[in-house]
This record gives C-alpha cells, structure tokens and sequence, in this order.
C-alpha cells in the first residue's frame, strides 16, 4: 500500500515514515508538511492512503480531504490526531474518511488499522464506539431501515452507488475506481436488485436522499 504521510511535525512525521517503510506491504512515497504541500503530492503521486493530521499551517485537514477525496475517491484517508472528538471524528466521516486514529495509540495497532482499512474496513479507537452507538440512537427508524438494506451492499458496491450519487457516468465510475465499463455495469445492476430500484435515477436519488457519504454503514474494528 502507498501512503501519503501529512503532519507539520517533521520528527513525529520522519519516525512515521521510518516505521511504516520497515513494513514490507507498506511504501511511503510521499511526506508533507502543509494543506497546499499535501495537495500537490496528493495530486502527482496518486497514493492508496494518506495519513493525515487535523492541524498545519495553512488550514485544516479537512481541508486537504474535501479537495482530494471528491477527485479521487478511490484514496483512503486516515485521520491520525491527539484530539479525541466526536464532533471531527463525525466531520471526518462525514468528509470520506475512513479512518480516525490516535496518535497516542501503539504502532502495532496502527499497522492492525492501516491493514484492515486495505481490505475494505474503516478503523476508529475502542474507546469512541460509544459515539458511534450514540447516533444510531438518534436516527430515525426509516434511516435504520435504510442503513439495513445497505448493508447488503459489498464495499465496491457502495462505492460506485457513492459515484451514482453524484451523477457520474459509468465511464467516469470506472475510470476513478480503476475497474471496466462493463464491472461498473454488473455493480450497478446488483445494486438495484439489492435496493429494489429500477434505475440509475432512483439509485442516484436514493444515495444523495439518505446521505450515503455521511452514513455510518462501514465496518469499524473496535480491538484498537
């Protein structure tokens, strides 16, 4: 996996790298100190991840997320912060993260989580579950309902119905998510068997309607 490593500390950045690089299913390609740093490296090298920290110099990194994440959506984000926060780990989620990490936590579990989210998974602390359990309670029970017949959904499917909502063609699906005109087909037709849709239309309104970036449906390893 190609990381992307964004933090202003430059000692705490470097040992990152160290660390990450002496793994063999890791490469960093790319260190960067800055918002505007990091979107430029984003942009050129094209990482599997980057690993990114809230706070630096010429903005938030959020900043750097709501620029990359709607251009190359295939690029997993991983927030790695000393601030343990519902409020950003929701905005974080909300944003297309797929991961929320203290720095506080040990490398071996850091690597668990960097792993995990390779296959498909999305990581947040043991200790925030309860946050994520707190708004479930909140939703609604149509969202429940909702959030069950998405669940049937397999992570690339949830994907492309992502891309669906936000009216991409099946050419630009398949050129973002690095897969074949005709595998975005065969997505989309589960998709709407799954969801009981007859259409891209629906699956589209159906996406956007039930805020499909901003929901709660990845797994979350809870041994962190």
């Amino acid at each position: 996996m190609r990381i992307l490593i964004v933090d202003n500390h430059i000692l705490f950045r470097e040992g990152l790298a160290s660390l990450l690089g002496s793994q063999p299913d890791f490469e960093v390609v790319g260190e960067a100190g800055s918002v505007s740093e990091a979107i430029e490296k984003a942009l050129d090298l094209k990482p599997d991840l980057v690993l990114f920290d809230l706070a630096l110099p010429d903005g938030s990194g959020l900043d750097l997320l709501n620029t990359i994440y709607p251009k190359f959506p295939q690029v997993r984000f991983v927030l790695l912060t000393m601030q343990e926060s519902s409020d950003l780990l929701f905005a974080a989620i909300r944003a297309g993260a797929t991961g929320y990490l203290l720095k506080s936590t040990p490398i071996t579990k850091i690597l668990a989580a960097l792993r995990a989210i390779e296959r498909g998974e999305a990581a947040i602390p043991r200790a925030m579950t309860s946050h994520i359990l707190d708004e479930f309670r909140r939703l609604d029970p149509n969202h429940l309902t909702n959030l069950d017949s998405l669940s049937t959904l397999t992570t690339r499917e949830i994907e492309v119905l992502e891309h669906l909502g936000m009216g991409a063609s099946n050419q630009e699906i398949a050129a973002n998510l690095v897969i074949t005109e005709n595998t975005v087909k065969v997505h989309i037709h589960n998709i709407l068997n799954k969801l009981d849709l007859r259409n891209r239309r629906e699956a589209g309104r159906f996406a956007r309607r039930h805020g499909l970036g901003n929901s709660f449906t990845s797994r979350f390893p809870t041994d962190l």
